[in-house]
């Protein structure tokens, strides 16, 4: 028999976690407001508009041959309006050529939105993270720093695949370097041994993709507007087929 109890807290984490999906786009645009007015740039001549000479020339490189390489239109990205100048030209400019090449299948050639933010891992906080995946068709893992020890990274099969004898496979960070890879590629971090690490991680996302089948329960999305990207799903308009005799 079921205890009463336990039941009652699973649903309450249930209604917490609906109420936080729920408002997800309010609570979003209360960090913006709050940033605007109290957060002072070290840096500002770093911050609001991406330049090429942030970016290494190698990795320019690279782009360039990607987008030399195409074999299909590459003008048919939707401009999106009122966004971020540094994060959207990054996707649609740098990551996207590179990622319409290794990940076609998966939507990498078609990325409209994303959603980024930083993860710290300290001595004494959060060490490490479980095996998981992530919400999205394609993601870039950008080490910022600090200096650290441990907190590797291990990847096993792609999510439809797992099974219990999958081989891992270790990556090590390295300083100011990104790690592309599925979003549906199952992965985790190893505890730090010692300091502190920052990576920035941008989840990417094809609303061509999604919008067929929800990347996190397999199942065809039901969606609730919000402000900004959301979870990257757009509403199609619906297409009445008639006979035109």
């Amino acid at each position: 028999m079921c205890d009463r109890r336990l039941i009652k807290e699973v649903l309450s984490e249930v209604k917490k976690e609906l109420h936080r999906r729920e408002t997800l786009g309010q609570a979003y645009l209360e960090r913006r407001k709050l940033i605007q007015e109290k957060y002072i740039p070290k840096h500002p001549h770093r911050y609001f508009k991406l330049k090429e000479e942030f970016l290494s020339q190698d990795f320019i490189s690279l782009v360039k041959f990607c987008k030399e390489s195409q074999t299909t239109c590459p003008d048919v990205i939707e401009k999106i309006q009122n966004g971020p100048e540094f994060l959207i030209p990054l996707r649609e400019k740098y990551l996207q050529p590179i990622t319409a090449h290794l990940f076609p299948e998966c939507g990498g050639d078609d990325l409209d939105s994303h959603k980024a933010f930083v993860v710290k891992y300290k001595m004494g906080e959060d060490l490490d993270l479980n095996f998981h995946y992530d919400n999205a068709e394609v993601t870039i893992n950008v080490a910022l720093g600090k200096d650290f020890t441990g907190g590797d990274l291990y990847f096993g099969d792609m999510r439809t695949k797992h099974n219990a004898q999958s081989q891992y496979k270790d990556y090590q960070h390295v300083k100011y370097t990104g790690l592309l890879h599925r979003g549906q590629h199952m992965h985790g971090a190893k505890p730090i041994q010692s300091g502190e690490r920052y990576n920035l991680i941008i989840w990417m996302r094809s609303s061509k993709i999604r919008n067929k089948l929800c990347p996190m329960c397999d199942n065809e999305p039901e969606l609730v507007e919000t402000v900004g990207f959301g979870d990257g799903f757009t509403k199609q308009e619906e297409v009445i087929n008639i006979c035109a005799i």
